[in-house]
């Protein structure tokens, strides 16, 4: 059995400067690195912390927010401010008059910083100007805007370097300072110096160029879509490791990884999804299959089968993104193995589901879940067996390819069954049954439990299972037809989820009174509930929740928490920044809004365009070649129309299949 102490966390940060506290306020976090070095510009408009801080790190080492190199105990991140000395004051960013965004202009990742003193006007650009060393770089325009000559120093450091850049401006006169700094990751340090000017490589520039990019002119979506693409690859270290949850967990999850593997493809990462891609099966599959979470080993009992199923799903959109096969050879004995184990006896019913004593979010026999049938598990292994079955194909086992096929579809059929150990209730999905096939509704936890009082499963019962987000996964990804009664009634459901004891907007993972940890809206579960809802074509709940996520602190970033609520540290540990997040946010609009869909042998376009996006404009890459699509909205009714030079293999009202191309190409699609 899982110890309680594994989700027991005694770290206090109100014992340390306010700098050591995730969240506070409507602070954002802008990230920025290149799997060598990882830092992030804090922006804390409330005061409550530095109002402009610079952390960095070593992305192989996974730790708290004060672990920082920039942190200082007493000081935490107020001395990486920049500050304007003078004979007779020191200036320093006011908080009220810092703007920040991600750099509009610029061709790669930069965090551009504006604020101005009583004389100055002060703009600082922030980026890493290039791949290959752990370097970041620190641009910094002082404008004098007064009447008069300036004679000041520009000051700033980290624990253990200070510099300080004697100027003297003439009225008007505009300079530039330039700072860098360096992660020597052997010594676990940091240097900071002067540079007359930072050199951007051509590999920065050819990096950038090669990944994805949309325009959907909609401020909303090209804000979400660039901060989830610049920032995702940043929380992946040139070794491949990744924080479930940014100074929250400092651990790992094949699930969450798997999940960054299918964005970092759908943003044309494809260099870091592969490395990603290849540890987790050298790292985190056992030689029988069974994957790990929190970075642990579990007993089969407790192993989480959906792993099993997301990264086999992840393998394939690797595969059908790139069109390189190397990693499904080289790791076939291993794949076979993590498609079959959760088929084996410990978890193959009679009625053909799958079952374990452990639920999606994790639960398990500490929090009352007994052995049961999860929806989510279903779920995701039917997503992970389809593919296999096409990896099959592609190593030549068409036996191994039409068993696991079968197995996919057997799984499914009882998934979509309403009756005995069938998951349709009243017409609409479930998440759990028990193992005599009937709804579980609630959950008991022992009575000498180990949470604390404010939780709410704590609390007096009944304490339920349904709704959860994760049974919105079988609607986004097509398990069940988004236009049927079963998909409506499902999201009803949801609904009782969105605000359920806060106020502001966003979806519980699950209903609340069966939450072992703080009560609140949870970020990539909503993003779950999105996309099924724009599969859908509900648009209202989509821009609902994309409107929630965008008047939530972290969304001057687009860095969002993990959730949103009141948060009991100890003995939970800090919120954290979930890079998942991005992942989904990247699948709901290259995915589902774009529509760009590859498959194992073919390209499917079937784009979902919001009401109040009129075109969008991309270029992909695709096997090796660029891929242009621009659609326009014409509102006219009636079929969508697609035209490009490519043959077309299929063709429906609302989508086209074409072959893989061989060179650059065009689609145009108006809808």
């Amino acid at each position: 059995m899982i110890d309680s102490q594994e989700h027991i966390y005694h770290d206090d940060p109100s014992k340390f400067h306010a700098d050591a506290q995730t969240r506070s306020g409507d602070i954002s976090y802008f990230f920025l690195g290149n799997g060598l070095i990882q830092a992030a510009v804090q922006i804390s408009p409330s005061g409550q912390q530095s109002p402009i801080g610079l952390l960095i790190m070593n992305p192989e080492i996974l730790g708290k927010k004060r672990d920082a190199l920039t942190f200082d105990p007493e000081t935490g991140f107020q001395n990486t401010m920049l500050r304007l000395r003078s004979k007779n004051r020191t200036e320093i960013p006011e908080p009220s008059f810092i703007e920040a965004h991600w750099c509009h202009d610029c061709r790669f990742p930069t965090v551009h910083v504006q604020w101005h003193t009583e004389y100055c006007r002060i703009i600082e650009h922030f980026f890493c100007p290039d791949r290959n060393r752990a370097v970041l770089a620190r641009e910094i325009r002082i404008h004098n805007t007064a009447h008069q000559a300036l004679s000041l120093h520009a000051e700033t450091s980290v624990p253990g370097k200070a510099v300080s850049v004697p100027l003297n401006l003439t009225p008007d006169e505009q300079c530039r300072v330039y700072l860098r700094y360096q992660l020597f990751s052997e010594k676990h340090s940091l240097s900071l110096d002067q540079v007359h000017e930072e050199h951007l490589t051509r590999d920065l520039h050819d990096y950038w160029e090669s990944t994805a990019k949309v325009a959907f002119h909609s401020l909303i979506l090209d804000h979400f879509f660039n901060a989830s693409r610049y920032q995702l690859p940043v929380m992946i270290s040139r070794s491949g490791k990744m924080d479930g949850s940014i100074w929250q967990y400092n651990r790992e999850w094949v699930r969450d990884q798997a999940m960054a593997v299918v964005g970092l493809c759908q943003s044309g990462h494809f260099r870091i999804a592969g490395r990603m891609l290849r540890r987790l099966f050298r790292e985190f599959v056992s030689p029988e299959g069974a994957t790990m979470d929190s970075s642990m080993n579990r007993t089969h009992e407790e192993s989480e089968l959906d792993q099993n199923g997301a990264l086999l799903f992840a393998c394939a959109q690797y595969t059908a993104w790139t069109g390189d096969n190397e990693v499904v050879s080289t790791f076939w004995p291993l794949i076979k193995k993590l498609a079959q184990f959760p088929l084996s006896r410990t978890f193959r019913h009679e009625s053909g589901l799958l079952t374990n004593a452990r639920e999606y979010w994790e639960r398990h026999a500490l929090y009352g879940v007994e052995k049961g049938f999860e929806a989510a598990h279903q779920i995701w292994m039917i997503l992970g067996l389809r593919t296999a079955s096409n990896m099959a194909l592609m190593m030549d086992d068409r036996n191994l390819a039409r068993r696991w096929d079968l197995e996919a579809r057997a799984i499914h059929k009882q998934l979509l069954h309403e009756g005995p150990y069938g998951f349709v209730h009243q017409g609409a999905l479930i998440k759990r049954l028990g193992l005599n096939g009937r709804i579980q509704e609630t959950i008991d936890p022992p009575s000498e439990g180990f949470l604390p009082a404010e939780s709410p499963l704590s609390g007096n019962g009944p304490h339920c299972l349904n709704p959860d987000t994760s049974v919105a996964l079988a609607v986004a990804e097509g398990l069940i037809q988004p236009d049927s009664s079963l998909a409506r009634k499902t999201m009803q459901t949801m609904e009782v989820l969105w605000d359920q004891d806060w106020h502001g907007g966003g979806y519980g993972r699950y209903h609340i009174r069966s939450e072992p940890d703080s009560p609140g809206a949870w970020s990539f579960p909503s993003l779950f509930v999105a996309r099924a809802y724009l599969e859908m074509k509900e648009y209202h709940k989509v821009y609902r929740i994309l409107r929630w996520l965008g008047r939530t602190p972290g969304a001057q970033s687009g860095s969002w928490f993990e959730n949103y609520g009141p948060r009991l540290s100890p003995p939970f540990p800090q919120v954290g920044i979930t890079p998942w997040t991005w992942a989904e946010m990247i699948a709901l609009l290259v995915h589902h809004l774009l529509g760009f869909q590859p498959q194992a042998n073919h390209l499917r376009l079937r784009p979902r365009l919001l009401p109040d996006v009129e075109q969008i404009e991309a270029v992909l890459p695709l096997r090796g070649h660029r891929v242009h699509v621009h659609i326009q909205q014409s509102r006219s009714g009636g079929k969508h129309r697609f035209r490009t030079e490519e043959s077309i293999l299929e063709q429906g009202e609302d989508f086209v299949c074409i072959p893989y191309p061989n060179h650059d190409c065009r689609i145009d699609i108006q809808i």
